[in-house]
């Protein structure tokens, strides 16, 4: 019975030893994974990872600008295809700008609002001289627009855009002589959103640059909401289809020539 015992004993020291002998599991999931979702412009994706024992892990494949288009606008999240062969200049490595049409041969441009993982904020002068064009695009990534950018563009009849706001905060640049040659809405119709802009409200707080509205022949009444306390120089001049201009108590001040060629005024 004792040998037994002892023998016993001996056996279960041997399995413990044994045991502690075998090195614990870690899980190896390697550098590359298997791509169970695609990114796109509207969610993000996903990566599956498989350890040899069966463990998994998953890890997010960012949302980026993948798009998804379809007769020029983008099936998943509306966006308009920006036009290609547009000549870009890249400042300070932080942003870029249009500075030529480039190898473009749009009739209608749709400015980018990003160029190679950068935002596009700026129209250099010049940039579309004289080109034949008839609509434009501008995203809401632009802030500038220099003096002469539209310059002799005769053939432009529609302006495009999605924010009020930033549209009306872009800085139009002119020259001395205060012609403004920059913003493409000089003689053409507004939409916002798709929708042609007869009625323009401003959104609440929101204060309009000058040139901002220069030369829109869609609008017909403008009414100023609380908070608009700055109406920019030239921003409403030579709206000649402007009827109605309805102002807020908070509008203090109004820039020179702001109405200036806005003959068919009926009522303010």
């Amino acid at each position: 019975m004792k040998k037994a015992f002892v023998t016993l004993l001996i056996s279960l020291l041997f399995l413990a030893s044994c045991k502690a002998e075998i090195p614990e599991h870690i899980c190896s999931f390697g550098t590359e994974g298997e791509v169970v979702r695609k990114a796109n412009c509207t969610e993000d994706g996903e990566l599956l990872f498989v350890c040899e024992c069966g463990k998994e892990k998953r890890e997010v494949i960012p949302r980026d600008d993948t798009h998804d288009y379809a007769d020029g606008k983008c099936t998943l999240c509306g966006k308009i295809k920006p036009s290609e062969g547009l000549k870009m200049k890249l400042i300070n490595n932080e942003y870029y700008s249009v500075s030529r049409l480039g190898d473009c041969t749009d009739k209608d441009i749709v400015i980018p609002d990003t160029y190679e993982g950068l935002p596009v904020k700026q129209i250099e002068r010049n940039a579309f001289l004289r080109a034949d064009i008839e609509s434009v695009y501008i995203p809401s990534s632009i802030q500038t627009i220099k003096a002469s950018a539209f310059a002799q563009c005769k053939n432009i009849k529609s302006v495009y855009i999605n924010d009020l706001v930033a549209f009306m905060s872009i800085d139009f640049q002119v020259d001395k002589d205060h012609v403004c040659k920059s913003n493409p809405l000089n003689g053409a119709v507004l939409y916002l959103c798709g929708e042609l802009v007869t009625d323009l409200v401003t959104p609440e707080g929101a204060q309009i640059a000058p040139f901002a509205f220069f030369g829109c022949t869609s609008i017909k009444k403008v009414t100023f909401s609380e908070g608009t306390t700055h109406v920019g120089e030239y921003a409403f001049a030579e709206c000649t289809a402007l009827e109605t201009v309805r102002f807020s108590s908070t509008v203090e001040v109004v820039g020179i020539y702001a109405f200036d060629g806005c003959e068919a005024i009926k009522e303010v």
